[in-house]
């Protein structure tokens, strides 16, 4: 699994990769936006290993060995996310593309 967080300052993401067999997903959300024509995916989730620590960050990388559930949502219209100059983020945009 794989984690990131985003520095404001730096203005870009930092990976850390969690190796552990065991590791408990608590929760994931998040959303499934369009930015160039292209889906994209933004999820946080937190988890916790054998010792019940929790961690969490952006999701980058995740495979589930055993089980996991998913609820998806769907939206009658389609979101938008447009680069923002400021935070070089990806946010949703009021306006259609």
């Amino acid at each position: 699994m794989e984690l990131q967080y985003y520095d404001a300052k730096a203005k870009k993401y930092f990976s850390k990769i969690f190796d552990m067999e065991n590791i408990e997903i608590l929760s994931v959300n998040g959303n499934v936006c369009w930015h160039k024509n292209e889906p994209i995916v933004h999820a946080h989730g937190v988890f916790s290993d054998e010792s019940y620590e929790s961690f969490g960050g952006h999701v980058s990388k995740l495979i589930i060995s055993l089980t996991g559930e998913t609820i998806v949502d769907w939206l009658p219209e389609k979101i938008y996310k447009k680069e923002d100059e400021k935070t070089g983020l990806k946010l949703f945009c009021a306006e259609i593309l």
